[in-house]
């Protein structure tokens, strides 16, 4: 759940990096039908950041929430 927010910052940075923590906390069973995922990257230091996801249904309860710190491993120099 916390992969949308990083991946994003990733090709707008033109940026490779690695998971050095993730976690995942489910809440209740996902319905069938859609799902909302917003994503956010609240705080960034040196060559790590924080990467937070919450997962909700149609109605707005949350399903997950994820929460990870990322390593940046390399620049793209196109």
């Amino acid at each position: 759940t916390d992969t949308p927010g990083a991946n994003s910052l990733a090709k707008a940075e033109a940026r490779s990096f690695v998971s050095v923590d993730l976690r995942v906390k489910y809440y209740r069973r996902a319905p069938l039908g859609p799902l909302n995922c917003r994503s956010e990257i609240p705080r960034m230091s040196g060559e790590l950041f924080h990467g937070r996801s919450e997962v909700t249904d149609a109605e707005g309860n949350l399903v997950a929430e994820g929460d990870s710190i990322y390593m940046i491993t390399g620049y793209g120099d196109k």
